[in-house]
């Protein structure tokens, strides 16, 4: 019987330790994860630098679209800080110019969705992102159906779905300089700690 008992307890113990390892295994696993991003300490700075660059460019781009002739407007606002209108060629269409802006909106989106929800989703915070922006250009489009002198056109949609796409790789691809990535996810984190020390010495 004694030997029973201690073959039992080394089986229970042998059990545990497997139970052990495989729980250290997922929590380095979850600290792993976690350390894809890691956002700020402060959630009011963390919304200052990342949402509101995304929230006032959108509100540009519908303040845009509400006009009937934006170009008119665009040049009366080049004259009056610059010494004329800035000539476009005729040759760039106009999809060229939906794929420029909207690869700035793909780029700030993606930077503001990696702060709220990139430690959780990971890599699909990329795909999320590109959809967020088509969803804001089909909301651009059916906004354009009740601007005079708009017309709501599916190439626009698909010029917008792309520039998203573009901003997204071309933020992806700038996060792997390291300047960048410290200036993305480590400054933020330290201006909370040099406020409170500034106002502590004072």
């Amino acid at each position: 019987q004694p030997d029973t008992e201690e073959r039992a307890d080394g089986s229970r113990e042998k059990r545990q330790h497997v139970k052990n390892q495989a729980r250290n295994s997922v929590t380095h696993k979850g600290q792993a994860a976690s350390n894809h991003y890691q956002p700020p300490t402060s959630n009011s700075v963390g919304l200052i630098w990342y949402w509101l660059p995304l929230l006032t460019f959108a509100i540009g781009i519908a303040l845009l679209s509400s006009l009937s002739t934006p170009k008119v407007h665009l040049d009366a606002l080049t004259n009056t800080f610059f010494s004329g209108p800035i000539t476009i060629p005729p040759r760039i269409n106009d999809k060229v110019f939906h794929l420029a802006i909207y690869s700035v909106l793909g780029l700030l989106t993606y930077r503001a969705f990696r702060f709220s929800w990139g430690s959780k989703l990971g890599p699909f915070t990329a795909f999320l992102s590109v959809g967020a922006v088509a969803f804001y250009g089909c909301t651009d489009e059916f906004h354009q159906w009740f601007v005079p002198l708009r017309q709501v056109e599916v190439l626009d949609l698909i010029a917008d779905t792309f520039g998203g796409l573009i901003g997204v790789s071309l933020w992806e691809c700038a996060l792997t300089i390291p300047a960048i990535r410290f200036l993305e996810e480590q400054l933020p984190r330290t201006l909370p700690l040099l406020r409170s020390m500034t106002t502590s010495k004072f």
